[in-house]
């Protein structure tokens, strides 16, 4: 299973090997209250955000993983911008670093324990957004042209859909993750979504739907959940 999924991650980069080992790394981990429904059956019915001693909760796992994909992620002097979003403080509209005074964590370790150590902090809360992440990360390629940018998102489900809007129509908090995302192709930035928890196949059909071909291109959506429960073959 390790091995499809890496496949999966690395395939997104197969035409460009030697600018994803320079490539600023990014990650945004979704701190919106649904994380607490949502983890029913793949997190015996715990909030995805647990941390308790010797079980790594989804979020953990991802970022583990990844330590395993890109080993490079592993190398201390790595520097790698970590945020949260979709928290009582950040809501829809904005993100927070990991870390006081906006610094980088010192590679996937730092990253991991600076999660640890802020989650008993956090209020959960409501809407979900993707935009404000998405629009950081848009907004640190434009000051770094020439170089390349990946933007890791953690999440456990679609972006807020209130009852209120129309059949047919896209919810405020989707036109802007939407809009984000086609803007996001115009410049040197590939974002990878990570779905853990029971609703990741919702949002990865919310993507699907509504996502243009063409910002596909640099926007790989992943159902981890899915496929860490499947028997996977490893050579597939």
């Amino acid at each position: 299973m390790f091995d499809y999924l890496k496949s999966r991650v690395l395939g997104f980069f197969i035409r460009s090997k030697e600018a994803l080992k320079q490539a600023d790394i990014m990650l945004g981990v979704d701190f919106t209250k649904t994380n607490e429904q949502t983890g029913g059956i793949s997190f015996k019915g715990e909030s995805l955000h647990l941390i308790r001693e010797g079980i790594l909760n989804p979020y953990q796992h991802v970022m583990n993983v990844l330590g395993r994909i890109f080993p490079f992620l592993l190398d201390k002097t790595r520097p790698i911008a970590c945020y949260r979003f979709g928290d009582a403080t950040t809501r829809d509209d904005g993100v927070l670093s990991f870390n006081p005074h906006n610094n980088p964590c010192a590679g996937i370790e730092e990253a991991l324990a600076q999660y640890v150590k802020i989650v008993p902090g956090l209020y959960l809360a409501e809407p979900k957004s993707f935009a404000p992440i998405i629009n950081m990360a848009i907004s640190t390629a434009k000051q770094n042209q020439g170089k390349q940018h990946i933007l890791v998102i953690i999440s456990n489900g679609p972006v807020h859909r209130d009852r209120y809007t129309e059949l047919g129509k896209l919810s405020c908090q989707e036109q802007k993750t939407v809009d984000a995302i086609e803007n996001a192709r115009d410049y040197s930035l590939s974002i990878i979504m990570i779905g853990v928890g029971d609703k990741s196949g919702d949002m990865m059909r919310f993507f699907e739907d509504n996502i243009s071909s063409r910002a596909f291109e640099s926007f790989q959506v992943v159902n981890y959940t899915k496929i860490m429960s499947q028997d996977v073959p490893e050579s597939r």
